[in-house]
């Protein structure tokens, strides 16, 4: 496939333009699509290669992923049920 044919990757979901706003938690399943099926997965052609892209990002891309990480030295990432108020206490 060259990388200017139409892409083959489904429509987004409705909700995508507002991955920034309104969220209290990191939303895996927006990152997922857009790494999955934008980003990188337009440029996969075999399904099953597809398949294998989706089944690693639903591995490692979920809420474990950052949690109890030390982000820096001295800064470890404050658990994800914790609200806007609450991360800021954190740091």
């Amino acid at each position: 496939m060259h990388p200017l044919s139409p892409p083959t990757h489904p429509p987004p979901p409705p909700h995508t333009h507002t991955l920034t706003h309104s969220h209290t938690q990191v939303p895996w399943e927006d990152l997922r699509y857009i790494f999955g099926e934008i980003m990188y997965g337009g440029h996969i052609v075999e399904d099953w290669d597809r398949r294998l892209c989706n089944a690693y990002l639903f591995r490692f891309m979920n809420e474990l992923l950052l949690e109890g990480m030390e982000f820096y030295p001295g800064f470890i990432i404050p658990p994800n049920t914790l609200n806007h108020k609450q991360v800021r206490a954190h740091a």
